[in-house]
């Protein structure tokens, strides 16, 4: 495999881990929320007072995370494509030096 085919599959497989981590982190943004209204115990995901506003809140940043991820997948899928692609363009290149050799 050539330098090129190897710098496609670093940036598919980067592509896909920043896919998982933006998941990762819109679920938390939906799942995980705590909000004690205390100075003692820590709250988590509330910015707020009220529960329905950093529901509110933490349903629009989660969105955003689903998108950011949605995004890096099609990044990730262009990536496939180019190298698909590339591969194909190689593989022309050889059989058209292969034809002229054999002339």
């Amino acid at each position: 495999m050539d330098n090129i085919g190897k710098r496609y599959i670093s940036e598919i497989v980067i592509s896909y881990i920043c896919t998982g981590i933006c998941i990762t982190v819109g679920f938390y943004k939906m799942f995980v929320y705590k909000n004690w209204n205390s100075a003692v115990l820590e709250s988590k995901n509330a910015y707020v007072g009220g529960d329905a506003y950093n529901y509110i809140i933490n349903a629009g940043l989660a969105t955003a995370w689903f998108v950011l991820a949605g995004v890096c997948a099609i990044i990730g899928l262009a990536f496939v494509v180019a190298r698909y692609l590339n591969e194909e363009e190689l593989h022309k290149e050889e059989i058209v030096e292969d034809s002229e050799v054999d002339e």
